[in-house]
C-alpha cells in the first residue's frame, strides 16, 4: 500500500532511476519512448525496471576555437591596458621626481647666488668703509705732506734764484767786490743751502737741485739737459781755475778744487744718461 505524501508537501510522480535502483527521480525527467506513455498504461505496467528510460542530461557549452582566441585577445588586450596605466603612472611619477628635483636645484641655485650677491655687497662696503677711514687718516699726513712739498718748492726756487743771481753777479764783476775773497761756502754750488765742507757736495744734493721740477717728463728732459750745460759751461775746471780761483780766499782753494772735481763728475754722468 502506496503511503501518502507528507502535507505541504507536492505530489510528484517517481520512478527508480536507471543508474540507481534506490534513487527515484521525479518523472517529469524521464521518457520511455519518443512518444509519452499515457500514465494509465505506466501504471499497469507491472515492471517498471523493464522499460527504457532516456535520462535527461544538461547541455554542456563548449568554446570554439575562435571563442578562445577573442578570450585571449581579450586578456592580452587588458593586460596591454594594465601595463600602459602602469606606464604612464610611472612617467608622472618620474616627471614629478624630476619637477621637485629641478625646483630644488633652482632654490639652491638662488640662494647662492643671493649670498653671493650679498658677498660682494658686503665687500664693497667694507672698501668703501676701509677707504673712507684710509682717507680720513690720511688727510692730516697729506696736508702735512703738501705743505712739505710746497716748503721744499719754495727752498728749491729760491736756491736757483741765489744760485743765478750770484753767477750773473760774478759775471758782470759785482761779486766779489774788489779787494773781497770769496770763500768755499761762498760759491755758487749747484745745491739748495750752503755748506761747511766740501764733503757736503755730494751726488743727492746735486740731484735735489738741478732735477727737481714739477714739469712733465719731456720738459724736465729739456729743461735739465738745458742745466747741466750751463753747469758744464761753470764749473769746467780750465775755465773756472783761470777765471775764479784768484777769487777765492787761498786757504780754501784746495777744497774749492776738489768741489769743483765733484761736480763736474755728476754731471757727466747725468749727461750720459740723457745721451
Amino acid at each position: 500500500m502506496a503511503s501518502s505524501p507528507a502535507p505541504g508537501v507536492p505530489s510528484t510522480p517517481v520512478c527508480p532511476s536507471p543508474l540507481s535502483p534506490n534513487l527515484f527521480v521525479p518523472r517529469s525527467f524521464v521518457q520511455t519512448s519518443s512518444n509519452p506513455i499515457p500514465q494509465n498504461r505506466a501504471r499497469s505496467n507491472t515492471n517498471p525496471t523493464s522499460a527504457k528510460p532516456t535520462i535527461f542530461v544538461p547541455k554542456v557549452t563548449t568554446l570554439s576555437d575562435g571563442d578562445a582566441s577573442h578570450k585571449t585577445e581579450t586578456f592580452d588586450a587588458e593586460e596591454r591596458q594594465r601595463r600602459a596605466v602602469d606606464e604612464k603612472r610611472r612617467m608622472e611619477q618620474a616627471a614629478e621626481h624630476a619637477t621637485r628635483k629641478h625646483a630644488e636645484a633652482e632654490r639652491l641655485r638662488s640662494e647662492d647666488e643671493r649670498k653671493r650677491l650679498e658677498a660682494q655687497e658686503k665687500a664693497r662696503n667694507e672698501a668703501k668703509a676701509t677707504r673712507q677711514h684710509e682717507k680720513r687718516e690720511a688727510k692730516p699726513l697729506r696736508r702735512q705732506a703738501d705743505r712739505t712739498v710746497l716748503e721744499q718748492l719754495r727752498l728749491v726756487q729760491h736756491a736757483w734764484e741765489t744760485y743765478e743771481d750770484r753767477w750773473k753777479a760774478m759775471y758782470e764783476g759785482q761779486f766779489p767786490l774788489p779787494g773781497q775773497y770769496l770763500s768755499l761756502s761762498e760759491i755758487p754750488w749747484p745745491i739748495v743751502g750752503l755748506i761747511r765742507s766740501v764733503n757736503e757736495l755730494e751726488s743727492g744734493r746735486f740731484e735735489g737741485f738741478l732735477l727737481y721740477d714739477g714739469d712733465a717728463e719731456i720738459v724736465q728732459a729739456k729743461v735739465l739737459k738745458q742745466r747741466v750745460r750751463d753747469a758744464m759751461l761753470r764749473f769746467h775746471p780750465d775755465r773756472f781755475e783761470g777765471r775764479w780761483m784768484p777769487y777765492v780766499l787761498e786757504s780754501d782753494r784746495g777744497a774749492v778744487k776738489e768741489g769743483v772735481g765733484r761736480v763736474i763728475r755728476f754731471l757727466n754722468e747725468v749727461s750720459t744718461k740723457l745721451g
